[in-house]
């Protein structure tokens, strides 16, 4: 598994993990390795185990751009926020590939969807469909429409608790152009309907994902939507944070751990609850937390923001995540990499879903 490879290449401690709940095994992780990756593709295990992370992080990464690139979106105008438990140990690799300079790691990643899904609003979607060009439809059924909408989704958040006025209405209609596969989603305000306003919209988003506009060209409405929410009564905490800086600040130990390109390196190994808003370190290092492990590459910087939280400003670099993990040019000359042509595959893959 990946938690076998991270284990083996030193990003994870062996023994308890920090909640007392796992025992992680550094031999029984070594053994799976060599046993089903390692021998029978004729690899050292260090170069098997970095083949499962490489591997992963190119899933991770075409998953990233795919949901971005969709929504007509790059990447690397954002800083990606690593969540969950295993997301801070890839985060800074990923962020890398995608051309970010950030990557921000909550400081309880490993309960962000625990902690997001009890602070999330409370939501329900409502489609009615009605087909029909937009500038032909009367204004009359259009708002018809949106007034049955209104009534079912006040009625069911009722059903959830919510008094009419806790809720929050938001109506968008679907359209596209005669022949579109995918229809684009466009928001009206309440109570009114302009087609022409509607229009304006409509080719500025259709603008934003395809690069042109089809100007005068025949807009199909598919279905009116509406989206009933409102807030849940708990509400979130603001955290506390005292701001001292630790002149003192020391890793609590030494680790050798395995990076892309540059091999076995030491890293400094700190704990999570000793690092304070302020402070800052540079890669290679480890900060183990109760819930994840977030691994800062080498050049990278870490700084504690105001929250508690860690910003990490990845190093200027060219180098991609299909870098041959382990495999020097002695090697290379002796044949073709397993995990170099399971990457390029993959890469190859997503290319084609994209055309």
């Amino acid at each position: 598994t990946v938690t076998d490879a991270h284990l083996v290449l030193g990003r994870l401690r062996p023994g308890k993990s920090p909640g007392g709940t796992l025992d992680l095994n550094l031999q029984a992780a070594t053994d799976a390795i060599r046993t089903h990756v390692a021998e029978p593709l004729g690899m050292s295990v260090p170069d098997a185990a970095a083949g499962i992370i490489e591997l992963t992080e190119q899933h991770l990464l075409s998953a990233v751009e795919h949901i971005s690139i969709e929504r007509g979106h790059s990447p690397r105008r954002f800083s990606l926020v690593a969540a969950g438990g295993a997301g801070p140990m890839h985060g800074a690799a990923i962020g890398a590939g995608l051309g970010c300079h950030q990557v921000y790691v909550p400081r309880d990643a490993g309960a962000l969807c625990a902690i997001g899904m009890l602070h999330a609003d409370i939501r329900q979607d409502f489609t009615k469909v009605l087909v029909g060009s937009l500038d032909d439809l009367p204004n009359e059924v259009v708002l018809a429409g949106f007034a049955d909408l209104e009534s079912r989704a006040l009625d069911t958040m009722q059903t959830e608790g919510f008094a009419e006025d806790a809720v929050h209405l938001r109506h968008e209609l679907e359209l596209h152009h005669p022949g579109q596969m995918w229809s684009i989603r466009v928001r009206l305000s309440a109570g009114a309907f302009d087609p022409a306003t509607v229009r304006a919209a409509f080719e500025v988003e259709y603008e934003r994902l395809y690069g042109h506009v089809q100007n005068d060209g025949t807009v199909m409405v598919a279905s009116l939507r509406l989206i009933a929410s409102a807030s849940p009564a708990v509400q979130a905490r603001p955290r506390t944070i005292t701001e001292v800086t630790n002149e003192d600040l020391a890793p609590s130990e030494q680790r050798a751990v395995w990076f892309p390109n540059d091999g076995w390196v030491d890293a400094a190994v700190f704990d999570g609850d000793q690092l304070h808003p302020g402070e800052r370190i540079t890669g290679p290092a480890l900060i183990e937390e109760l819930t994840t492990t977030v691994v800062v590459r080498p050049g990278d910087e870490l700084v504690v923001d105001p929250t508690g939280n860690f910003m990490i400003s990845l190093a200027p670099s060219d180098r991609s995540i299909i870098a041959a993990p382990g495999v020097d040019a002695a090697r290379s000359s002796e044949g073709l990499d397993p995990v170099i042509l399971a990457l390029m595959q993959n890469r190859l893959d997503q290319i084609t879903r994209h055309m």
